[in-house]
């Protein structure tokens, strides 16, 4: 089924409910026009589409992982500075916390 005919067999379809006859030609005339108009109906009341949309949440997805991951390692950051300063760490020192809490210093 081709664009146009779809658009037809709408157009007949509503004519028919409400009793309206329509003769081939403005049936046609009718389809091309609910054609054009489906067309730019993005134009005229912006609708970026699912690639446009679909773009954006994956955009803001990525914008929320990045931030979350920024959290985190400043979290992990300022933890191992605690535990460097309670336990009279030189702050150049690498440690690393284990699984349950236990401190290892690395060379």
């Amino acid at each position: 089924m081709s664009d146009l005919e779809y658009w037809k067999e709408c157009i007949a379809q509503s004519a028919e409910d409400c009793n309206l006859s329509l003769t081939d030609i403005q049936l046609e005339t009718l389809a091309e026009g609910a054609s054009s108009a489906h067309e730019m109906y993005s134009q005229a009341f912006y609708d970026p589409g699912w690639d446009g949309r679909l773009s954006q949440i994956k955009q803001e997805y990525k914008d929320k992982e990045k931030s979350l991951q920024q959290q985190f390692d400043k979290y992990i950051g300022n933890a191992e500075t605690a535990v460097k300063r309670i336990l009279n760490i030189h702050p150049e020192d690498s440690i690393s916390i284990g699984d349950y809490g236990e401190i290892e210093r690395l060379r």
